[in-house]
């Protein structure tokens, strides 16, 4: 056996002693439940909506409420329009017990103060605030409807 055989054969077994390490040492995350849901906008301009999960043990008073996170939702609706929004819902939560708050922005809101959408939500500078329970989103077959002009 030559040594250039050997080195291959080495490699082969350095390669396979990887591969094998690799497949048996990561594993594939179960996926995470989401709620699919359709936000319609009846309103004559477009909305901005924030939309966050918590747990029924949050205060449901406003000023407790966490403001724009990255644990949000966020979408931008035109007028006359709808669009699909897919939360999470995290493992670590009862389902049962979870809360969702939409906050909606109308855009001649966002022109009328500063425009940062962030600034408002932590201001507590919103037109309409919604909070259903997941039961009660299921019930509204995961439809929320805005149409406040």
């Amino acid at each position: 056996m030559t040594s250039r055989s050997l080195a291959m054969k080495l490699n082969y077994f350095i390669l396979l002693i990887f591969l094998a390490f690799f497949c048996t040492s990561t594993q594939c995350d179960e996926p995470v439940p989401t709620v699919r849901l359709y936000v319609a906008n009846k309103c004559s301009e477009p909305i901005h909506v924030d939309i966050f999960g918590f747990d029924t043990n949050v205060s449901t008073s406003s000023e407790n409420w966490p403001y724009h996170t990255s644990a949000s939702y966020f979408c931008e609706i035109q007028p006359r329009k709808s669009n699909y929004v897919n939360i999470e819902i995290f493992d670590w939560r009862d389902p049962n017990e979870m809360l969702f708050r939409f906050v909606v922005l109308k855009q001649s809101t966002l022109d009328r103060y500063s425009g940062k959408i962030d600034e408002l939500l932590e201001k507590n500078i919103h037109d309409s605030v919604f909070v259903y329970s997941l039961a009660e989103l299921k019930a509204m077959n995961y439809r929320i409807t805005y149409s406040e002009d």
